[in-house]
């Protein structure tokens, strides 16, 4: 089976996970959504992905083996979107019917989808260009178009879909790492005197290198990555998934570290996804729960957006930097490169470039400042910033 794993048009609703990395290496779990996906896949699948054309050159750099917005029309394709999380049930049930096909959900969401003739090379044509695709690209004349219901596929249509599905994708994801035990510690990490392991509600994996110092509490279901650093008195109730060489301290519930996250100091942080190389100053809270425990919501941009979560906090782009003493409100959504100072609590959305001093207006942070920064944070945790990574910033600038 040919797949292309393609990146729809509604990406911008993925915002700030999505600025920089493609839909497929958003985290939901222990792993991103493109490894939960290969698992999955019927064995012998041959599989290409499909990137906008602002990410190709950075995402080729980092997949130099992969095929990337490519296609040969003369095959044929199995269509698979990058955002979804896919069971394995999918696959033994696709349809054999003759002809075209088209999946989508309740929202109508391309979940699975073929295409043949003249109009398989007009996708194709899309994805050299690296054009998002949409339903509007299948739903052709003589082609049958299927709502699919099965709660084992998972949308990640917005951001915070990410943390509605965290306690189930690290729960499936921590009994195949633990397999017959509660809690498993990598022979190379090192756990100190004085932790206590609670795998009561959830199993525990503690990976290769990780450092977890006394006086640390954490209650499973909860995920520490390779090279990670759990500070002494930290207390962690799952479900958490620590991402590899993210550093963390203080109370954290129901949270997910992309890697190499800095959060070494006091203060609670619920329900809030932080993307890589985000800092958090001493202090700085999150908001989860509103007083009136009613749903919360999130804004992007200029428009309001309905989560029914009754629990969320905050989602945070790559590269920034929140100062000591913020507080920052229930759904709050922050952008990448930004800069946040003065204590307090900003506003619920911050766009990216932001240099915000609370209670004054955001000025847009300066590319080279930016960069240098960048470069600064990255060079500390034995990362080199690459050429591709350069451009992919200022296109975003």
């Amino acid at each position: 089976m040919n797949i292309l794993l393609f990146e729809d048009g509604n990406y911008k609703n993925l915002f700030p996970l999505n600025i920089l990395r493609p839909n497929f290496e958003i985290k939901c779990g222990v792993s991103n959504l493109l490894a939960k996906n290969l698992i999955r896949f019927p064995e012998g699948s041959s599989v290409s992905l499909h990137v906008r054309k602002t990410l190709q050159e950075y995402v080729i750099s980092k997949y130099p083996e992969a095929s990337i917005n490519k296609m040969d029309a003369k095959k044929s394709y199995v269509f698979l979107n990058s955002k979804v999380i896919y069971s394995k049930f999918f696959f033994e049930n696709l349809p054999k019917a003759k002809g075209d096909v088209v999946l989508i959900d309740k929202n109508k969401t391309v979940l699975y989808a073929t295409a043949s003739g003249a109009n398989l090379k007009k996708i194709a044509a899309k994805v050299t260009k690296g054009m998002p695709l949409g339903l509007v690209d299948f739903k052709k004349p003589k082609v049958k178009v299927s709502e699919y219901k099965d709660k084992g596929v998972k949308v990640i249509e917005y951001a915070w879909d990410t943390l509605r599905h965290l306690e189930e994708e690290l729960k499936r994801e921590l009994h195949f790492l633990c397999k017959d035990s509660n809690t498993l510690t990598h022979p190379k990490a090192k756990v100190a005197p004085i932790v206590i392991l609670d795998d009561s509600q959830g199993k525990i994996y503690v990976s290769e290198h990780a450092v977890i110092e006394p006086f640390s509490y954490i209650k499973g279901p909860c995920f520490i990555g390779k090279n990670a650093l759990v500070k002494s008195g930290s207390k962690i109730y799952g479900p958490v998934s620590i991402g590899e060489g993210s550093r963390v301290s203080g109370e954290i519930s129901g949270c997910i570290f992309h890697a190499r996250v800095n959060k070494q100091h006091d203060g609670f942080v619920g329900n809030s996804y932080f993307s890589e190389f985000v800092n958090l100053g001493a202090d700085t809270v999150t908001s989860n729960l509103k007083n009136n425990y009613s749903k919360v919501r999130a804004k992007l941009f200029k428009k309001e957006y309905e989560t029914d979560l009754q629990f969320l906090g905050s989602i945070i782009g790559d590269h920034t930097k929140i100062g000591i003493n913020t507080m920052l409100n229930t759904g709050t959504v922050i952008g990448a490169f930004a800069n946040i100072a003065g204590g307090g609590f900003p506003e619920k959305f911050v766009d990216s470039f932001s240099w915000y001093i609370i209670g004054k207006k955001p000025v847009k942070y300066k590319i080279p400042d930016a960069l240098k920064t960048a470069e600064i944070v990255m060079t500390r945790r034995g990362m080199k910033m690459t050429k591709e990574f350069e451009k992919l910033i200022k296109s975003k600038y």
